[in-house]
């Protein structure tokens, strides 16, 4: 459920004699719509990349979904979905596609063959930007009443999946919001629609206004700022794109709500090479638990500033202040076993049942000059199958072993047969 918007061009890109086709035309068209980011001030905000199947996705910012364009035999294909970004992305992105359409010659068709019109909103044809601004509202109204009809459902609005996901908040592109939010949206007259509407997407006004980069910067906050020290290229990007957008709001003189102030000192200070963990509180979806969906079987939420890492050893995560490794296996049970788990031996913690169906134990914590470790095992048994998890945690730390059993607690195992209770084990 989104608002979409698609394009056909009449024809090809304009190259210097001839028109282009296949990747050479994408690649002109990433060219040209650089130099459109460029003159908005965008900066590193604005990616562009070729993906596996040969589409070239244009990103203006990194909280709100690419523009995909398509190369085929005689027109490029362009389409966007707009309403996890707002009025003002959607304005935006028509903007440069008028540019890339002046400067290639592409002739933009916005209709299909029988005349309808392919972008919902129909601001593509019309330029109506209040219309704009009220098809967006109108759609929040729409995601609140699935919410309220289906409760327990819908709790991410206008997020990547799995985003921040909780039992007690909604969670929306600027941040949690209450069940209560949610239930006051259907029953709103037209100017209070508006008003929470501009409140919940990130780019409403038209332009880079200094409110446009104000929602950016809480949004990068809130969805993609790792709350540590970069690991990768994506962190470091992710770092330069924050670093633009506090730059532009200093340029324009716009002064930070005190929350938003907060988190960049905080994210300032994180950055560095440090054991500091976030407070699990405030702006920031990372600096809570997220749920991993590690394979088919299981799931585990840890807290979201730890980096991921997967090698020949297998998975884990890291952190300046902890190490959590992570190995699955798959063991194929004789029909006539029994049911009994034989622990190893190392292993003399007390037995938990995590969930039905789920058992953990773990092991001493070992204690030498560099830190100390612990490991745990967690065993779901299916008929003819047994599922084993192996994790290690290893810290200079204590804190992370006083929540180990909460990561260990968050284990999940789906379409789990009944199982021996645990007083059947040993």
């Amino acid at each position: 459920m989104g608002i979409d918007a698609q394009a056909f061009s009449r024809a090809l890109p304009k190259g210097m004699i001839l028109r282009l086709s296949g990747r050479r035309a994408l690649e002109t068209i990433a060219r040209s719509a650089g130099d459109w980011a460029s003159a908005q001030g965008l900066g590193p905000l604005f990616q562009t990349r070729m993906t596996e199947e040969g589409n070239l996705e244009v990103e203006l910012v990194p909280v709100a979904d690419p523009v995909i364009f398509t190369a085929e035999h005689d027109r490029i294909t362009a389409g966007f979905r707009s309403s996890n970004g707002g009025p003002g992305f959607h304005a935006a992105v028509v903007e440069m596609m008028e540019h890339l359409d002046r400067k290639l010659d592409l002739g933009w068709r916005w209709t299909d063959s029988e005349g309808y019109d392919l972008d919902e909103t129909e601001y593509a044809r019309h330029k109506d930007f209040a219309a704009l601004q009220g098809s967006m509202a109108d759609f929040l109204r729409g995601l609140s009443r699935a919410v309220v009809n289906t409760p327990g459902a819908g709790n991410a609005l206008c997020l990547p999946m799995g985003l921040g996901l909780t039992e007690e908040t909604i969670n929306c592109p600027l941040g949690p919001q209450s069940p209560a939010w949610a239930a006051q949206i259907p029953d709103l007259s037209a100017a209070d629609l508006r008003d929470m509407a501009a409140e919940f997407f990130i780019w409403w006004d038209r332009g880079l206004t200094p409110a446009t980069w104000e929602g950016l910067l809480r949004a990068q906050l809130w969805m993609n700022a790792p709350w540590r020290p970069a690991y990768s290229a994506a962190d470091t990007l992710t770092e330069q794109q924050i670093d633009h957008t506090v730059a532009r709001l200093a340029a324009l003189g716009h002064p930070l709500p005190a929350d938003l102030a907060e988190a960049c000192a905080e994210y300032a200070t994180l950055r560095k090479t440090t054991d500091q963990v976030p407070a699990p509180h405030g702006i920031g979806y990372r600096k809570r638990l997220v749920c991993h969906f590690l394979t088919e079987n299981w799931t585990l939420s840890l807290p979201g500033y730890l980096a991921p890492r997967t090698d020949e050893n297998g998975s884990g995560w890291e952190h300046p202040a902890l190490w959590l490794g992570l190995k699955i296996f798959e063991l194929p049970l004789d029909n006539t076993a029994g049911t009994d788990i034989s622990w190893p031996a190392s292993f003399t913690g007390a037995t938990r049942e995590i969930r039905p169906g789920i058992f953990s134990r773990k092991s001493s914590r070992d204690t030498d000059p560099d830190g100390s470790t612990q490991m745990a095992v967690v065993i779901s048994q299916r008929p003819g199958v047994r599922h084993l998890m192996l994790m290690t945690l290893s810290s200079h730390l204590d804190w992370p072993f006083d929540e180990f059993d909460d990561w260990i607690g968050s284990i999940t195992c789906p379409d789990l047969q009944p199982r021996p209770t645990p007083s059947a084990l040993h």
